[in-house]
């Protein structure tokens, strides 16, 4: 817990940062998915096979909640739930073709968009831009050693 209040300064960049994260996650259509279903295909596609437990903790989800959400994907032949080699008592849930075909899809749309955007931008931003990038990379690195 932090003993003092952020600077100005953070608070700003937190700002920028929240604004700029919402827009990116709500810039492509999602073809009826929701950001949930979004986040196991993410989930699941980027790491292959996860637990149902792994998800939930992933996605800020009880593990109850995130079974309801995965038998509803399967439902809707987006995942599918496969026996764990590791350890026979637990599961494991993989992308089906469809699940990869919408995410995939899901991320050329929000690639195209977000293109379309940065051509407006001067060369001088683009350049500002693309030089925070190992910061942002590296207060991802931060967070994920600090287990936050």
């Amino acid at each position: 817990m932090l003993s003092t209040a952020p600077s100005a300064e953070v608070a700003e960049t937190v700002g920028v940062l929240s604004d700029f994260m919402r827009f990116m996650v709500t810039l492509p259509h999602t073809e009826g998915l929701t950001l949930s279903e979004l986040g196991v295909l993410n989930g699941v596609i980027g790491e292959h096979a996860m637990r149902i437990s792994e998800l939930a903790d992933m996605q800020g989800m009880t593990q109850p909640g995130m079974t309801q959400l995965i038998t509803r994907m399967e439902r809707d032949g987006l995942v599918a739930r496969e026996p764990d080699p590791a350890d026979r008592r637990a599961v494991r849930v993989v992308a089906r073709p469809r699940g990869r075909k919408l995410f995939n899809q899901r991320d050329a749309s929000r690639l195209a968009l977000f293109g379309r955007l940065y051509e407006h931008l001067d060369e001088t931003d683009k350049r500002r831009l693309h030089d925070a990038l190992p910061v942002l990379s590296r207060l991802v690195e931060i967070n994920d050693a600090l287990g936050s």
